[in-house]
């Protein structure tokens, strides 16, 4: 058994190689897309109506979710972006930013607010805006833009100021002109306890946990396997003063390797896990992957 303690910034992980078996509980994740040309033997399956009315999703005639109730599933009043990156020295696109877009999916306008939070302060935002949404509006913000006195690197909260779940949206990051990755926001305060996420040997791990302070102890487990299968050829305990961060293969010793990872809070902690990463036979095509969660 090996042991390597490394210092990435503010976060420190320890490494061991190991045969020892590592078990999580595996979920099923899922997602509804709305689509109104698919079709099931030739019926249509997504009716649609005169505005004003209540389209259904039908299978041979038959309601079977209303356009309601899937939006129960996909919108959201309090969204989050888990982890930002600006350069408030270096205008995109030489220097990092972190742009993000917010679409109001109602008929009617919602007033919103918007916190920027810095990594080691998440009691406090560190800015506040609240732009009013029209309907069907989609407002996309660059960080370094509206915050350039931003702390440089923490996570954002979006929230509809009266409840209203009518928010959807997505990120990317721009680290000067090397990378750019793209994802869904979140919703705030659904985190989970495990995730399983693919990797290639250039890739960047996004974390945001749910704690109000860090402590002394590790906040994730990893353990890595190979794209074989079998027992794991890594283990590693992430410790961290700040409640967002990144953290790449080079810091964990899988520069060289492809296979998958198993991330695990520790205990009383929930988060979000993203990646980033290029494919190795195309390295100027930059490709994000999301986390599956595998246990809540």
């Amino acid at each position: 058994m090996r042991s390597i303690r490394r210092s990435i910034a503010r976060t420190v992980i320890v490494l061991v190689f190991s045969s020892v078996t590592w078990s999580t509980e595996r979920g099923v994740a899922g997602e509804l897309f709305e689509n109104s040309a698919v079709q099931v033997n030739g019926s249509s399956v997504l009716t649609t109506v005169a505005p004003g009315g209540d389209p259904a999703l039908t299978v041979n005639g038959s309601p079977v979710v209303t356009v309601a109730s899937l939006g129960a599933l996909d919108l959201r009043s309090k969204l989050l972006l888990p982890f930002y990156l600006i350069d408030p020295n270096n205008e995109f696109p030489t220097g990092s930013t972190t742009f993000f877009s917010v679409v109001n999916e109602s008929t009617f306008p919602v007033d919103t607010r918007v916190s920027v939070f810095g990594s080691s302060a998440p009691a406090s935002p560190a800015y506040v805006e609240s732009p009013t949404l029209g309907p069907q509006e989609t407002r996309t913000l660059d960080l370094q833009q509206i915050c350039p006195a931003c702390p440089v690197e923490g996570f954002v909260v979006i929230e509809t100021i009266g409840g209203e779940a009518t928010l959807h949206g997505d990120y990317f990051r721009a680290d000067g002109s090397s990378r750019v990755g793209a994802w869904r926001l979140p919703a705030f305060g659904e985190g989970c306890k495990r995730f399983s996420m693919r990797f290639y040997p250039d890739a960047t791990f996004i974390f945001w946990t749910d704690l109000s302070a860090v402590t002394a102890d590790p906040i994730a487990f990893v353990a890595a396997y190979s794209s074989f299968g079998g027992d794991p050829f890594l283990l590693a305990s992430i410790y961290a003063d700040t409640v967002a961060f990144q953290v790449s293969t080079t810091d964990l010793g899988l520069q060289f390797s492809a296979g998958h990872l198993e991330v695990e809070f520790a205990s009383g902690i929930t988060g979000h896990v993203s990646v980033a990463t290029t494919f190795p036979s195309v390295s100027s095509v930059p490709m994000t992957l999301e986390a599956t969660c595998t246990g809540r």
